[in-house]
């Protein structure tokens, strides 16, 4: 398991209640509980662009050498 997300309780009859909802996305977005989820998805989506500038900058690169020939 990542770390980034939170489960929300289903009600009674297994679906999603707005108030849950609502309870969730605060808790992350707002709360100091949240600090740590937000902490590992900036990090994740840093070493996702990362990751993928290293792939464009790759085929760039192979594009280039293509074209020179």
């Amino acid at each position: 398991e990542v770390g980034v997300g939170e489960e929300v309780k289903r009600g009674g009859n297994g679906r999603l209640e707005m108030g849950e909802i609502a309870k969730v996305v605060k808790k992350v977005v707002v709360d100091k509980d949240g600090d740590e989820v937000r902490r590992k998805t900036k990090y994740l989506s840093e070493k996702i662009r990362d990751k993928g500038d290293t792939d464009f900058d790759m085929v760039v690169k192979e594009l280039t050498k293509l074209c020179k020939i």
